[in-house]
């Protein structure tokens, strides 16, 4: 079956695809690396299983985890097979950078971690003025998706964005509860 694909894609579910995948890849992450206690090779772990979470999402079906569950996808038309690469080494690599800044570089090399505050200055300041952008078009919420013309399309046909309160109205229970068991 073929989905239909539809170019309005709601900002809240855009933002929402962002909180998902933060999520899903710190969980996976902070699982397996919990059982691994190996603290010098641990930006190489990271390396690792973020390369084989891209792959196993953006790489095989041109979308994320958090776009599979909200029934998004990146536009298919617009996604090459060198956008992929640079969209890896504009979301992956960066972040192996830094911890490797972060953990092995000594004394000796000054320039290059002024080098790496510089550009994470300037990509910081890239994305605050992409994020206003982005709630002014609605389109390209990322600094990456807008920098390689990423959008992402519905694979839903109009259909009305469903907001189930059960979840929140169980989680809102669930938290006053463990205030109320932590005030002892």
């Amino acid at each position: 079956m073929v989905a239909i694909k539809n170019q309005y894609v709601p900002r809240v579910n855009q933002i929402d695809v962002i909180a998902l995948n933060n999520d899903i890849t710190r969980l996976i992450r902070d699982n397996i690396l919990e059982n691994l206690q190996a603290v010098f090779i641990q930006p190489e772990l990271d390396l690792i299983v973020q390369t084989v979470i891209w792959l196993g999402s953006i790489g095989k079906c041109s979308s994320t985890f958090g776009q599979q569950l909200l029934v998004l996808s990146y536009d298919p038309e617009r996604l090459t097979s060198s956008k992929l690469a640079l969209h890896y080494c504009l979301t992956i690599l960066p972040t192996y950078i830094k911890s490797i800044e972060e953990r092995r570089l000594g004394a000796n090399f000054d320039w290059l971690r002024n080098v790496i505050e510089w550009g994470e200055s300037t990509v910081l300041t890239l994305s605050i003025i992409n994020f206003f952008r982005f709630l002014k078009t609605g389109r390209k919420p990322t600094l990456a998706d807008f920098l390689l013309g990423l959008d992402y399309v519905s694979l839903r046909h109009n259909q009305r964005r469903e907001i189930g309160y059960k979840y929140l109205t169980r989680e809102l229970l669930w938290g006053g509860f463990m205030v109320i068991c932590s005030c002892e």
